[in-house]
């Protein structure tokens, strides 16, 4: 049951974020090897408010479990005006972050295959970061959680 192919999804926010219940499509192309280590890329749909960069797969299978991170090249907020604006410019200006850190945005993707391989579901994941430092302490910024599901719409990976 490898998960190997190309697959449509949609990936929701959680509750704690204030458009809590959105959801975003996606397409992921996705290679299993023999020791069932994941890796490809996916596109999210930034007409529906995805990130317009491809991002990169990475994970593994353990049974009917994967788990993979998908790096962004780029990290994006929505400001107020509902624009997505690129994080670093957005915290360069929001708190005066003169330097903030340029990292990829990572999301940790953990789900359960169907029985018949053809379909996945699970919860997704951001960590909390470290942008900043001074004389109050740490800043931190992002974390949140959410769901996601995707369905098998080819046996082999596709250019995404």
């Amino acid at each position: 049951m490898k998960v190997s192919g190309t697959w449509h999804g949609e990936y929701t926010y959680g509750e704690i974020y204030d458009f809590a219940g959105k959801s975003v499509p996606f397409t992921m192309s996705l290679t299993e090897s023999w020791l069932r280590r994941i890796a490809g890329y996916v596109r999210d749909d930034a007409s529906k408010g995805g990130m317009p960069e491809r991002g990169r797969i990475l994970g593994t299978r353990r049974g009917s479990t994967i788990e993979f991170v998908k790096t962004m090249p780029v990290g994006y907020v929505t400001d107020p005006d509902g624009q997505m604006v690129e994080t670093r410019s957005w915290l360069q200006r929001a708190f005066g972050i003169a330097n903030p850190p340029a990292a990829p945005h990572c999301i940790e993707y953990v789900g359960e295959l169907a029985a018949d391989g053809q379909s996945v579901r699970g919860q997704w994941r951001i960590r909390p970061r470290v942008v900043a430092e001074d004389e109050q302490g740490q800043h931190l910024f992002g974390g949140g959680t959410g769901t996601w599901s995707a369905r098998r719409i080819a046996d082999l990976p596709t250019e995404v």
